[in-house]
Order: structure tokens, then sequence, then C-alpha cells
């Protein structure tokens, strides 16, 4: 430890709280800043290859306007964002491919994880739970972004001031269905197409 010494050091520019989990993939770091900027900076000497500005405009969150990090599959960067958008950005140059709503923000859906690559699907959990919305997972296309399904954290009449009982039981069913999805394409009834 005493002979670790700072190579660089990146300013993002960006104001606000950093809860993000870069990646580091084929010498280039990928990490994402509060309201959901996104850099590729070279890894081994911190020079900025491309950004993706921060969004404007007022959003409604739980928890800050945090972002947690991107996610990586072939020639695309994966970003949830606040607004309620799932959208993929190029690799090289970090334009976008494209952009997909998954979930009202003006209801109190926003998008804070760092998404995950599972086969070609992009999967992201729906925050807003002091807001009062019903907590979901979704899966959509990586070729698109369109959605492929849709998992609620419980039935309507289970929500008591936006939070899902049994929490436990709902992740073990989840599991359950997701395993039973690599042998069978028919989706439990629960899994819903839409909010």
């Amino acid at each position: 430890m005493q002979q670790l010494a700072p190579v660089y050091v990146f300013h993002t520019g960006a104001l606000g709280a950093f809860e993000t989990n870069p990646i580091v993939f084929d010498g280039v770091m990928y990490l994402t800043t509060a309201y959901d900027g996104v850099f590729a900076i070279d890894a081994r000497s911190g020079k900025l290859l491309w950004k993706r500005a921060p969004l404007t405009g007022t959003f409604r969150h739980c928890c800050g306007p945090v972002n947690r990090g991107v996610a990586l599959a072939g020639d695309l960067v994966l970003i949830g964002q606040l607004d309620g958008n799932v959208v993929a950005l190029d690799r090289k140059s970090g334009l976008p491919k494209w952009r997909a709503r998954v979930a009202d923000n003006a209801q109190g859906y926003s998008i804070t994880m760092a998404p995950v690559v599972y086969r070609d699907s992009v999967i992201v959990g729906l925050a807003g739970g002091d807001l009062g919305i019903r907590g979901a997972m979704l899966a959509a296309s990586l070729r698109d972004g369109k959605v492929r399904w849709r998992w609620f954290a419980g039935e309507r009449q289970d929500m008591i001031d936006g939070a899902s009982l049994g929490w436990k039981q709902q992740f073990d069913r989840l599991e359950t269905y997701l395993r039973a999805e690599e042998t069978r394409p028919r989706l439990p009834r629960n899994v819903h197409a839409s909010l």
C-alpha cells in the first residue's frame, strides 16, 4: 500500500453525488455521474475519449439524482436514466444508437441502477419506492430496447406506501421464473407487458 501513488486525476465537471461503479474494458474506463452523464476515458492515461453530458431538467427521484454505472454488450454502452429511459450508446463514439422509454418519471419511476446484460437482453429495476411506485424489473432487447417482460415485486393489493410485502418470497419467485425462461418461453401470469 505504501508504494501506491496517483497516476492521474480525472475531473468530470459534474456536481452531485457519485455512486458509480466504473467498468474497464479493452483499456477504456466507462463511468457515470449524477444526472446520467457518461464518460469514456483511457484507463492508463486518463485522457477523455468521449462524453455524454448529464441530463438537464427536473426529474422526480427518491434518493438523489444518482447513477450507479453502465453495462457493456458488444459495441453498446447501456445506461438507465432518471427520466425512465434505457439508452444504448455506441461504445467507440458515445453517440446514441437507441433510446427506449420503459417507465414514466412523472409517476415517480426512475432508473438509478447499473443495468445487467443477460444474453440478448438488458435488465433494469425501477427506482422510486419513496414516491409510492410499484417496484418492478424489466428486460429489454439489446437490439432496439423493446420491453420483453416486466415483473412486479408484488400485486397492487400487497403495496403499502409503495413498498411490497414479502420481498424475499417475491425475489425467490422471480429467480424461479428466470430459470424457467431458459427452458420454456411461456412467462408467468404476473409478468406484465407494460406498467
